[in-house]
């Protein structure tokens, strides 16, 4: 059986495990072919730097973090001899913003996003009689008045969540490394 290391930059738990996730998906692709090779894949987390703000605040933000933290793992790679032929950087960000606040909360917060290249959408949750008009004035994405139902809220938040950029390069024995991009 063939063991095949993926290096990932973070040793952050929830980033280890997502990427062991999506290997697990794709080794069950691959059972399905019986002319495949068989094959094991072993995640390693080394800490690297992204290069960008702990909390990227634009989709720029988080390429350009995930595909530095997929560089400095090849550059690692290279100079200490190991044997890592597949390098994953992975950066999160802020998706949605949820707001329950007092109106004039809401509009400083929505003045402070919009200075933003790629401000995240901003929920307005609000009891006020006001906040209606609040959230349109605000351009929030959506509106939920209290109370309400979790369920509800889960779902505005589904819709307004797009899939995040992943970067993974892979060196096919070209001393190249060749950018596979996705989403997940």
């Amino acid at each position: 059986m063939k063991k095949i290391i993926v290096a990932v930059g973070s040793t952050r738990r929830p980033k280890l495990d997502a990427v062991t996730e999506a290997l697990v998906s794709i080794q069950s692709a691959f059972a399905v072919d019986k002319a495949a090779p068989e094959m094991e894949f072993e995640v390693v987390g080394f800490e690297v730097p992204s290069g960008v703000r702990h909390t990227p605040l634009s989709r720029e933000d988080l390429m350009t973090g995930a595909r530095q933290r997929a560089e400095a793992l090849v550059q690692i790679a290279r100079a200490e001899n190991k044997p890592w032929k597949y390098f994953v950087g992975l950066e999160g960000g802020i998706d949605v913003i949820v707001v329950d606040a007092e109106p004039a909360v809401a509009i400083e917060l929505s003045r402070s996003l919009h200075a933003l290249p790629d401000p995240p959408p901003v929920v307005l949750v609000s009891s006020s009689p006001s906040a209606p008009e609040i959230s349109a004035h605000i351009g929030a994405a959506a509106f939920l008045p209290k109370p309400f139902d979790v369920a509800e809220l889960v779902a505005i938040i589904a819709r307004h969540v797009e899939p995040r950029p992943v970067r993974m390069f892979a060196e096919f024995g070209d001393d190249e490394a060749t950018d596979l991009v996705g989403d997940v």
